[in-house]
């Protein structure tokens, strides 16, 4: 499968599965909404395209030795997920093979991510401060990720 297959699939998915239409961002990754709370999903990889889906936990948060310690202490206890610390920003990602690209592996993947990052997101904020981005602009109806119907 190539990129471009890849991408048309996964906005056919988008169109059916993302509150409004969706959108891509300056990076080029689309823009993902359930019940206000924000994912990202990029393509990559031209011989084996890969699938990732991602949470911005906390924005403004330099990469000091105490926060990288925690984020790996997070990685060994998280399941499906990894946290990561990349350009001053905590992402939570899954991540699989465009080939494997379903609307149940989809949803999946969302729901991984939505999982760690409401267990996780507010603790790194309190502790490392930084800007939350996960926990604002989720709405009163928000049930923890995607559903997996």
């Amino acid at each position: 499968m190539r990129i471009q297959e890849a991408e048309n699939l996964l906005e056919a998915l988008l169109e059916i599965d993302n509150e409004g239409p969706f959108k891509r961002d300056p990076d080029g990754d689309y823009v993902l909404s359930y019940s206000g709370a924000q994912f990202y999903a990029r393509i990559i990889g031209e011989g084996r395209p890969v699938v990732q889906i991602f949470s911005v936990v906390a924005a403004d948060v330099p990469p000091i030795p105490d926060l990288l310690s925690y984020i790996n202490k997070l990685n060994a206890e998280l399941s499906f997920v990894k946290v990561f610390s990349v350009s001053n920003q905590v992402l939570i990602e899954s991540e699989f093979l465009a080939s494997q690209l379903s609307h149940g592996v989809f949803h999946n993947a969302c729901r991984h991510v939505a999982e760690a990052s409401d267990a996780t997101g507010q603790s790194i904020h309190e502790i490392f401060d930084g800007t939350p981005r996960w926990q604002s602009g989720k709405k009163p109806t928000y049930k923890f990720g995607f559903s997996p119907d």
